[in-house]
C-alpha cells in the first residue's frame, strides 16, 4: 500500500524477484515524486552532500532489524545544502541501489560477513519533507517484502565462500579458500560469487600486493587449476574464471602475451577476451603482439 502525505510521494519499483540466496545482494529503485502544481523541499542526508537513502526493515513477525551499513546513493543528486527542492511534477529517479550487501543491510565492516540471516523481511524508504528549514512530516514509500532463503546442499559451500570472503586481505589465504570453494562445491552459486571477490580483489588490491605473496604456491595452484576448468565452465563463470585468471598472472609479473598464449593453448578463443576486456587497451595490444607473433612463427615453419 502506497503511503501519500500531502503532495509528496515515495515510489518503490518493485524487482524482477521477491527471493534471493544469503549473501546474494538486494537491489531496488524508487522515484520521489511531486506531482502537485507547488514546490516542494525534502531534507538530504549531508553524507558529502549527496542523497542517501533511509528506510526501516523488519522481519516477517514484526520485529525491527538494525540497519549495520550505510546505504548510500553516490552520484545521484548532489546537493549544496541539505534541502533539496522539487519543481512541480518533478520526479527524482533512483536506479538500482543495493539495498541488502557489502553497502547496505546486512553489513557491519570488513571483518563481518555482509549477509541476512534466512528469513522473510519488509522493508520501506522514507524522506523527510520540510518546510522554512524544518521538518514538517516524515514521508513513507510502498513496502517491498522479499525472503532470503538457502536451498539444500548449499550450507556448507556458503561457509567455503564465508572463508573466501573474510580472507581476501591475503592473496595466498584467498586463493587456498577460493580453489577450495571451486573444487569442493562446483555446482554451487557461490563459486560465482567467489570467483566475484577474487576479481575485485585483484583490481583493487594488486598493485599494493608484496612481491614474495605475488608468487605464493597458493596462487600458483589456483592459477592451474582455473586453467585445467575454464575450458568446461559456462557462462558468466567461465568469464569470471578468465578475468582471474589474466588479473592474477599480470600481477605476478607474467607478460601479456604468455598469459593469453596459456589461455589459448587451454581452448579459450581470442573472442571471447576481447569481449572481456573491450574497453581495456592493455589487453588489446597484448592480443596484437600474440597475432604478430603466431604469424611470425608461421612464416618460420614455411
Amino acid at each position: 500500500m502506497l503511503v501519500v502525505l500531502l503532495s509528496l510521494q515515495v515510489r518503490i519499483i518493485p524487482p524482477a524477484k521477491d527471493s534471493y540466496l544469503v549473501a546474494e545482494p538486494v537491489y531496488i529503485s524508487w522515484k520521489v515524486i511531486n506531482d502537485e502544481p507547488e514546490e516542494v523541499e525534502i531534507e538530504a542526508i549531508p553524507a558529502n552532500w549527496q542523497v542517501v537513502m533511509r528506510g526501516e526493515m523488519w522481519k516477517e513477525d514484526g520485529a525491527p532489524v538494525r540497519e549495520k551499513g550505510t546505504i548510500s546513493v553516490w552520484k545521484c543528486h548532489p546537493c549544496k545544502s541539505r534541502i533539496i527542492s522539487l519543481a512541480p511534477g518533478e520526479t527524482l529517479s533512483y536506479n538500482h541501489i543495493q539495498l541488502v550487501g557489502i553497502f547496505g543491510w546486512g553489513h557491519g565492516g570488513l571483518n563481518e560477513f555482509p549477509a541476512l540471516p534466512e528469513g522473510r523481511y519488509c522493508y520501506t524508504i522514507y524522506y523527510y519533507r520540510t518546510e522554512n528549514g524544518e521538518i514538517a512530516e516524515k514521508v513513507y514509500s510502498d513496502t517491498f517484502c522479499f525472503r532470503v532463503y538457502l536451498p539444500p546442499g548449499e550450507r556448507e559451500a556458503l561457509e567455503a565462500y564465508k572463508e573466501v570472503y573474510l580472507t581476501s586481505r591475503s592473496l595466498s589465504m584467498l586463493a587456498k579458500h577460493l580453489h577450495y570453494l571451486l573444487k569442493t562445491y562446483p555446482q554451487s552459486f557461490y563459486c560465482v560469487k567467489g570467483l566475484k571477490k577474487f576479481v575485485s580483489y585483484m583490481v583493487v588490491a594488486g598493485l599494493w600486493i608484496k612481491e614474495e605473496e605475488r608468487k605464493s604456491p597458493e596462487a600458483d595452484t589456483l592459477m592451474s587449476f582455473l586453467l585445467e576448468k575454464i575450458p568446461s565452465w559456462k557462462g558468466e563463470k567461465r568469464k569470471l574464471g578468465i578475468k582471474a585468471y589474466i588479473y592474477c598472472r599480470a600481477v605476478q609479473g607474467w607478460e601479456p602475451e604468455k598469459i593469453l598464449l596459456s589461455l589459448k593453448n587451454a581452448g579459450v578463443r581470442k573472442e571471447e577476451i576481447e569481449e572481456i576486456f573491450v574497453s581495456e587497451g592493455y589487453f588489446k595490444k597484448a592480443i596484437k603482439i600474440m597475432e604478430e607473433t603466431i604469424q611470425e612463427k608461421t612464416k618460420e615453419r614455411e
